[in-house]
């Protein structure tokens, strides 16, 4: 038997339906806790009509168990909220994929040089967004991806303070 001091991480390895991040949330909400949770799925496909696969073929999202999970929690967020207005807990949650990095790799042996420096003027991949960059630059510096992410205006430019102004970035 462990004591519960309520600062934990809870991990739940096969997330399934979300049903550990359910107790973890009603847990916060009925003790008054901030614990955290991390829950990982991979997407795997559900079977094609069965009762999930219609679910979420209903309200437009992608066949496969991960989209479960993180509707059930959203469901399960919007309760507690609507149950219960004045709660000021954390009740949001992020998703994160694993991916290659978001930095294009330098091909030094490429016969034509010249096309190479042209091709890495830009050294993000295409198909990326600003916050993947700014969560790729998190991990690689040892910062939680759970810091504060605040947006700051200095000049015509948007800065993102990460963790009270522990990095910030201009992407």
């Amino acid at each position: 038997c462990m004591k519960i001091e309520g600062d934990e991480i809870i991990v739940d390895l096969f997330a399934g339906s979300g049903t550990t991040g359910h107790a973890v949330l009603d847990y916060n909400y009925f003790n008054g806790k901030n614990m955290s949770y991390v829950l990982v799925q991979l997407p795997e496909l559900l079977e094609v009509d069965s009762v999930a696969a219609n679910f979420l073929d209903s309200i437009g999202k992608p066949n496969n168990i991960a989209e479960i999970t993180k509707e059930g929690l959203r469901r399960v967020a919007a309760k507690i909220k609507e149950e219960n207005p004045d709660y000021e807990g954390d009740l949001g949650f992020k998703v994160f994929k694993l991916d290659s990095s978001n930095i294009k790799e330098w091909d030094g042996g490429s016969e034509d040089l010249q096309k190479s420096l042209e091709d890495y003027v830009n050294q993000i991949k295409d198909d990326r967004t600003s916050m993947d960059i700014l969560y790729e630059v998190m991990l690689k510096s040892g910062i939680q991806l759970t810091a504060e992410i605040e947006e700051i205006e200095v000049g015509d430019n948007k800065v993102l303070s990460v963790g009270n102004c522990r990095l910030l970035a201009c992407l």
